[in-house]
């Protein structure tokens, strides 16, 4: 009886594994997939909490679709001159197609910020710029002199009308100061946490985090790229010097994406409502990009494309 009883169990187990990852579209490794298995057969009782708790790697977000064949002759590069055209512009929209995620857009305008102090000042210059809404999302915020300025523009333009929205990762902004949640709540900043310690687990796992750096200014204007609002990220903290990061602006198309990718976070799953959902305004511009976010579907997304574009660049 016993034995029969441990069976139903090892058998449930493997039933929602399955199932788990057939719904979300999940493609593990193979040591991976045979590990969370082994782990299910062997020890059933503890296998299965835990695999309900952390075995689900993403979220699967609304309009995530298979990948899809790329189409050449749909490029949306076509309209531009060859001489006007980077000699990759293909292999790039067959690496995204691959991995189900749009081509590339055209028409925009892309600027980089390779130095913490110019990345810093972009930031800053950005918040105090915007004039209707704000969307902030940030997975460390920093207590030290930099991230002080950052909540300190932060509240200068909620103080002036702005629409100002932060999105903190609940695990990253773990020491962010009962002083700076009162100055931006304060000031009339809306905050929220990203999948806080201690919730449903239908909703998400504990180990789901959200590590975007991300301020778009009046659905016009994108900020991103690898640095946190912490000093560590701009101009360093004390006697260490900052990090190397690379920071990058953007007009286009993309404002229109990253957007969207903000909504999703701030609602953690739930659709967007149609007010969300508009065209971003036309540019004059040459640049091609899209932007990339981790999806269900696609296990170690990020680290592929990195991949990809270094063996790419290195041949």
């Amino acid at each position: 009886m016993l034995f029969s009883t441990h069976a139903i169990v090892v058998l449930l187990s493997l039933l929602v594994y399955v199932s788990v990852t057939r719904i979300g579209h999940q493609r593990r490794a193979p040591s991976a997939a045979l590990a969370w298995v082994l782990l299910l057969v062997a020890f059933p009782y503890v296998g299965l909490p835990v695999f309900l708790m952390f075995g689900t790697r993403k979220l699967l977000r609304p309009g995530q679709r298979a990948p899809r064949r790329f189409d050449p002759a749909r490029n949306p590069l076509c309209g531009i001159p060859q001489t006007e055209r980077a000699p990759i512009d293909i292999w790039a929209g067959e690496l995204l197609a691959s991995m189900g995620m749009p081509p590339p857009a055209v028409g925009g305008k892309v600027s980089f910020q390779a130095q913490g102090e110019e990345a810093l000042q972009a930031v800053i210059d950005l918040i105090d710029q915007t004039r209707q809404q704000l969307r902030v999302a940030t997975f460390l915020l920093g207590q030290d002199d930099q991230a002080e300025r950052i909540v300190e523009a932060l509240c200068r333009a909620s103080a002036r009308g702005v629409e100002v929205r932060l999105l903190l990762d609940a695990m990253g902004c773990l020491r962010v100061t009962a002083h700076q949640y009162e100055q931006l709540l304060a000031a009339g900043v809306w905050v929220r946490r990203y999948m806080p310690l201690l919730h449903n687990p239908v909703h998400g796992r504990a180990n789901l985090r959200n590590h975007r750096k991300l301020l778009v200014a009046d659905e016009q204007t994108v900020w991103a790229g690898g640095r946190n609002l912490a000093g560590e990220y701009f101009m360093g903290v004390g006697d260490e010097p900052a990090w190397l990061d690379l920071s990058f602006s953007i007009e286009g198309p993309l404002v229109a994406q990253a957007i969207e990718m903000f909504e999703r976070d701030w609602r953690v799953g739930k659709r967007l409502p149609a007010r969300y959902r508009r065209r971003a305004a036309r540019y004059r511009g040459t640049a091609l990009a899209r932007v990339v976010e981790p999806m269900a579907q696609v296990a170690d997304m990020p680290e592929q494309l990195i991949a990809q574009v270094l063996a790419r660049t290195s041949s």
